[in-house]
């Protein structure tokens, strides 16, 4: 695999993937080389929810890696196949109503 080591000898090397700088989400990285594979589960960033219970429903917000409320036309969560859109008059809040989802 590395030229010059004996076959016998173990060598340390780490690997830089400039190509996941400022990216965030699930990857997978496989390697192959010599009759040999190896793969890595990387995990960048992460995301939470919130949510209080009012009188109507549960009133939610998406939260980053950088503990910033997520707001978008596409930020939102699926229930049971329907999907509650964020609302950005209302600084990303995610309005899903009591009752049975349609």
């Amino acid at each position: 695999m590395f030229k010059g080591v004996p076959k016998n000898k173990i060598k340390e090397t780490t690997f830089t993937f400039d190509e996941l700088k400022g990216k965030v989400g699930l990857f997978i990285i496989e390697m192959s080389g010599n009759g040999k594979q190896s793969r890595a589960v990387i995990k960048k960033g992460s995301l939470s929810l919130i949510h209080k219970s009012t009188a109507a429903g549960h009133v939610g917000y998406i939260i980053d890696h950088d503990r910033k409320i997520c707001k978008s036309e596409k930020t939102g969560l699926w229930i049971e196949k329907k999907f509650y859109p964020c609302d950005l008059k209302k600084n990303g809040a995610i309005f899903i109503p009591y009752g049975k989802h349609e």
